[in-house]
């Protein structure tokens, strides 16, 4: 169940403090929770806005490349798991991120773009290190490649125009 609370009460729910502080006594923190579900629900909340905030930042530095392609791929690929392990958590309060995005006024495009890929940009577009590729990948696509050939012909597609074989003969 989303609430109405600003993007930025999700950032500073922990440490939030009253604005006007009576006498010479300390602020007391405001409580956005009743009990210990709702606080961890808010917790969660909190961890799921930063993740995607973090996410966004992310991308806009391996775009602008500030960020090595190994640091991004490391960083990315923690991001996105932690990002898959808190929706597991979050799944009954948030049934769909974007709506979350929306309410808490999220205009991270980067962010939900590799979050619905799954994968960091390096992955999804190939990103070849130091000139050569990796075996996985090189089996992978053969293999993706075979398999497709194999069932053609089982489906009796023998004429070269009903097949998708992605084939170059010049």
């Amino acid at each position: 169940v989303l609430t109405n609370l600003s993007a930025a009460a999700f950032l500073t729910a922990r440490s939030m403090r009253h604005k006007y502080a009576v006498g010479r006594r300390a602020a007391s923190a405001n409580k956005l929770w009743c009990n210990k579900n709702e606080r961890r629900q808010y917790d969660d909340f909190a961890n799921l806005y930063s993740i995607i905030k973090m996410i966004d930042k992310l991308e806009k530095a391996y775009v602008n490349s500030t960020v090595a392609s190994a640091a991004y791929d490391a960083s990315c690929a923690e991001l996105i798991a932690k990002y898959k392990t808190l929706r597991t958590v979050t799944e009954d309060s948030v049934p769909n991120v974007q709506h979350f995005m929306a309410i808490y006024m999220m205009r991270c495009t980067s962010a939900r773009h590799r979050l619905q890929v799954g994968v960091p940009a390096t992955v999804e577009h190939r990103v070849e290190r130091s000139g050569k590729r990796t075996s996985a990948v090189s089996v992978a696509e053969c293999v993706h490649h075979y398999i497709g050939a194999m069932d053609t012909l089982k489906l009796n597609m023998c004429s070269f125009s009903a097949s998708n074989f992605p084939c170059n003969f010049a």
